[in-house]
């Protein structure tokens, strides 16, 4: 006989049949004897005799089933220190948001480049993020601070008021936001901050120097300052304050740069043919951009790139650009180069990748036929395609040695022969409604480019 691995042995003789291998014992399995009914377990031990057979007997169940329970677990002697731990949770997670808010805020205001964009925003963030009904911000002018800026204030009263520079000693050392009741100043400026609704004041500085004053109104619904409130409004002025020094060292290169730019113009158009012309570009330029939402952090480098595009020009012999003959192949080749040669330029004297990506790529067309690089439609940054569009009109209009000037609408007209070829279909259209405009009012006013 053999056994298989079920545990059934197999009798060959009788045909394989099959019977157990190994047959249990009477009485039961013999891993598992049986029990008696001594050893089997009793729901009536222990705690379970007084719920299910004291309790249905004798009508009563234990003292600790009537006893109240805190929801967090534990008895009700407990629950003062699970309230606790509620609250130390619900602060914990008010601080995270507003460390998260602060980040945020940060990254937003350190984005700003203009004082009064910037400012404009803190007052609204401060009404917004301190709950407050208005807010105001005074500059300092000499002995006193005037009213700049405000928000949710009547414009008109407002800026009557006029705070002494003597505060400034008694806020110099202090960052905190200070209700007016507790502020040292004169009570009829106090008065006239109160009729205006404004109840808190903080420093402005830059540096050790107090520059502005933060006024704050009543809080909405008359809500009080809690301890709180008044330490947030204090880091959102000091990261305001942060912000405005980064915006206030922009605007210093800002008024550098445009310098730079003034004479650098001069010189283009003394070395070539656009005598004039960089007003009208750039006044155009200026124009379809804003009409098809161009990104305001770079308009003012569109407008430098649309002024700088030909800065590689005043490498080119005045030979060539005055010669009233075909151009050769070769002077052609040269006078290609100058995209490649301003933004070289540009570069060197550090002005940023916007600027001189757009004058590099000025000339290239939207066909993919311009120079120097042979981009095509959107693969052109978008203020290349701008310039293209108000460069090669200006163009037209304008004599050149070898050929005359077309009059306004039929260079129009060349432009729309030509969109979606040469030039950017859509910004075509944009610069034909801006100049049906003008044909309209026939007039052709110019602006100064600094503007």
């Amino acid at each position: 006989d053999e056994v298989d691995p079920a545990g059934i042995e197999i009798d060959e003789e009788a045909g394989g049949a099959e019977r157990n291998a190994d047959p249990a014992p009477a009485g039961g399995n013999n891993d598992f004897p049986a029990e008696d009914e001594a050893s089997k377990p009793h729901r009536s031990d222990g705690i379970f005799s007084e719920i299910f057979d004291g309790g249905k007997k004798e009508g009563h169940l234990p003292d600790w089933i009537d006893r109240p329970v805190s929801p967090f677990g534990g008895s009700k002697e407990k629950q003062p220190q699970a309230e606790h731990n509620t609250e130390l949770n619900k602060q914990l997670k008010r601080k995270v948001l507003e460390l998260k808010t602060l980040f945020s805020i940060s990254t937003d205001f350190n984005s700003i480049r203009e004082r009064k964009k910037l400012v404009d925003i803190f007052l609204l963030t401060s009404i917004a993020q301190g709950g407050v009904e208005s807010a105001a911000f005074f500059e300092k002018d000499g002995a006193v601070f005037k009213p700049a800026f405000s928000k949710g204030l009547n414009t008109e009263t407002f800026e009557k008021i006029n705070i002494s520079g003597e505060v400034e000693q008694s806020i110099i050392y202090n960052n905190a936001v200070i209700p007016l009741d507790g502020f040292d100043m004169k009570e009829s400026e106090k008065r006239a901050l109160r009729k205006e609704g404004l109840e808190y004041i903080c420093a402005f500085r830059q540096k050790d120097e107090v520059t502005g004053l933060v006024l704050l109104g009543r809080r909405i619904a008359g809500r009080g300052m809690k301890e709180g409130d008044f330490e947030f409004l204090k880091i959102l002025v000091n990261v305001a304050q942060g912000a405005y020094e980064n915006a206030v060292m922009f605007e210093r290169e800002h008024d550098r740069t445009l310098g730079i730019v003034k004479t650098l113009i001069s010189l283009i158009e003394e070395n070539t043919l656009l005598k004039g012309s960089s007003e009208i570009v750039s006044r155009y330029v200026g124009m379809i951009a804003k009409n098809i939402d161009y990104p305001e952090d770079h308009f003012k480098d569109l407008i430098y790139g649309t002024v700088l595009r030909d800065m590689g020009m005043i490498k080119v012999s005045d030979l060539i650009l005055r010669s009233p003959r075909e151009l050769t192949k070769e002077e052609w080749e040269i006078i290609k180069r100058h995209p490649e040669d301003g933004a070289d330029m540009l570069r060197r004297m550090k002005f940023n990748d916007h600027v001189v990506e757009i004058v590099r790529a000025h000339h290239e067309r939207f066909n993919g036929e311009g120079y120097p690089l042979g981009l095509r439609g959107k693969e052109i940054p978008v203020g290349a395609r701008i310039i293209s569009v108000v460069e090669s009109y200006a163009a037209m209009i304008n004599e050149r040695p070898n050929r005359p000037a077309l009059n306004e609408k039929e260079a129009l007209k060349t432009l729309k022969e030509n969109y979606g070829l040469r030039y950017d279909r859509e910004l075509v259209l944009q610069f034909a409604k801006i100049m049906e405009k003008e044909f309209a009012k026939s007039v052709k006013p110019q602006q100064p480019v600094a503007q």
